[in-house]
């Protein structure tokens, strides 16, 4: 059974996915999970605390499934970008219409406090950082172009998932991220 903090960490993840940062307070949170407000005031004094400790736990789950992808020597660094991008939609978009909760909070990066904008970006240069590498693998065992520019390519990957995930939840339509995905990893080739 999950401890409170993980609970009230959990619903402020779904909150901020589906919802937004700015669309939800510890009151939302109180009644979801079943506690009072001062309980989670007690954890997370304040939402910053609370955002930043989503996006941590978010940072931590992520390196983990990333490490899994990329360390599983059967996959082509092709078949491993694909299949990260395949989790990121059924982690968000095929899991109750949610977005990604980087692209969530990067929406609002004006007006979040430093350390939550700082954890945001920590979580999305990991997830970059991962992508590059595989693309950097790929272009010196010529499975993708040799002359293929990794970290500006990892950039414009991590900017075409989240602008379809956005464009997939306006539509409905799970194809126009699949599609999108597909365009560009045929790229590398």
């Amino acid at each position: 059974m999950k401890d409170t903090k993980q609970c009230i960490i959990d619903e402020g993840t779904h909150l901020i996915q589906t919802r937004g940062y700015h669309a939800f307070s510890f009151q939302d949170i109180s009644n979801k999970v079943g506690i009072k407000t001062a309980s989670i005031h007690y954890h997370f004094p304040t939402k910053t605390d609370l955002a930043v400790a989503v996006v941590v736990s978010q940072k931590e789950t992520t390196e983990k499934h990333l490490h899994n992808i990329t360390s599983n020597g059967a996959l082509t660094e092709r078949e491993k970008i694909k299949l990260l991008c395949q989790s990121i939609l059924a982690t968000t978009y095929l899991s109750e219409e949610k977005m990604c909760l980087a692209g969530m909070l990067a929406i609002d990066i004006l007006t979040l406090e430093p350390p939550v904008a700082q954890a945001v970006q920590n979580l999305i240069g990991s997830i970059e950082a991962t992508l590059a590498k595989l693309i950097s693998n790929g272009a010196k065992t010529n499975e993708f172009r040799r002359d293929i520019d990794a970290q500006s390519t990892a950039t414009a990957l991590m900017a075409t998932i989240e602008g379809t995930l956005m464009l997939t939840r306006l539509f409905k339509d799970e194809n126009r991220f699949t599609d999108a995905m597909d365009v560009i990893i045929s790229r590398l080739l």
